[in-house]
């Protein structure tokens, strides 16, 4: 990779097991990846934390706060949400959470 060379975006192909493929925890392997490990500083647009639709995500992601908060908050936040709306839910089955986790690359 030449220095002083942009990217815009990132492709993800041959995702087989799509079912099980979560995007939010792909997203932070890869900025915690690139970030961490590569050095790139990664500057995030008003749209990417509007997607994120997370002040703990944000806050992880800018080192606010330690990724294992981070994960406890999330997923108690996703098991209280869907214990309060599984009562009213319309479809089934009941949609099923993923716990917030890092990816080994």
């Amino acid at each position: 990779m030449e220095n002083n060379k942009e990217f815009t975006g990132i492709k993800i192909e041959d995702m087989d097991y799509i079912k099980n493929y979560s995007y939010f925890n792909t997203l932070l392997t890869i900025t915690t990846f690139l970030k961490n490990r590569k050095n790139v500083k990664l500057e995030y647009s008003d749209s990417f934390y509007k997607m994120l639709g997370s002040k703990d995500a944000i806050d992880f992601l800018t080192n606010n706060i330690s990724f294992e908060d981070f994960k406890k908050e999330s997923n108690g936040t996703m098991y209280t949400f869907l214990k309060k709306s599984k009562d009213i839910l319309l479809y089934k089955p009941i949609p099923e959470i993923n716990s917030v986790k890092l990816f080994k690359i």
